[in-house]
């Protein structure tokens, strides 16, 4: 009889701990007032989609790793931003490109880090068409002892981030690498990647 009870709790386990960890982000509006206004955002990932993974983290009582995914694919991301910023009268519109978009969990001196890395561009209309005026990264992370209940808040600061950044450089704009100026052509493709790429771990590789 116990091992029948305990066959049952370790199927049920393994059905309750392998699910995904599906991100959510909460829209609460900025204290910032921004020179330039929204309008659209697009994906322009390497690998776009809703159905993209955006990292691993580590979820129930057993650590059970799992993939994390946007809870309602890319439309997670322009929810937020559109629901986000507030504007000035007669702000500038502009278009924001997401061009790298990662969310983990990584170890460090025993804790766990909520890790967001994010990658943007604005376009502003001219008599050419809509030309790249600002792009930056950054990355984000805080540390606790269970990481997986700060992704969603490290997410959020790492994009609201790069909108202050791009509101402190407005009106001239200017090019970033993780908020540092670097020299660049507005040409969309003089656009840099930020991110030195990754080896996975013997535990990524085994949900890839």
């Amino acid at each position: 009889m116990r091992f029948v009870l305990l066959t049952i709790i370790l199927l049920t386990s393994s059905v309750v701990f392998s699910q995904d960890y599906v991100l959510n982000l909460e829209s609460s509006e900025s204290e910032k007032i921004y020179s330039f206004k929204i309008v659209s955002v697009i994906d322009q990932r390497e690998v776009q989609g809703d159905s993209v993974k955006l990292g691993i983290t580590k979820v129930g009582a057993f650590n059970k790793i799992a993939p994390i995914y946007l809870e309602n694919g890319f439309a997670t991301i322009e929810n937020y931003l559109l629901g986000f910023a507030r504007y000035k009268e007669k702000a500038e519109p502009v278009k924001i490109e997401v061009t790298y978009l990662t969310v983990t969990e990584e170890e460090s001196s025993g804790f766990e880090l909520a890790v967001a890395n994010v990658g943007i561009r604005i376009r502003r209309q001219d008599n050419e068409g809509w030309k790249v005026v600002f792009a930056d990264t950054v990355k984000v992370s805080q540390k606790d002892w269970d990481a997986s209940s700060l992704l969603p808040e490290v997410t959020q600061l790492a994009f609201t981030t790069l909108l202050n950044r791009a509101q402190n450089s407005f009106p001239n704009w200017f090019f970033l690498v993780d908020g540092k100026p670097a020299s660049m052509s507005s040409d969309e493709t003089a656009y840099y990647n930020p991110n030195e790429p990754k080896t996975l771990t013997e535990s990524e590789k085994e949900i890839e």
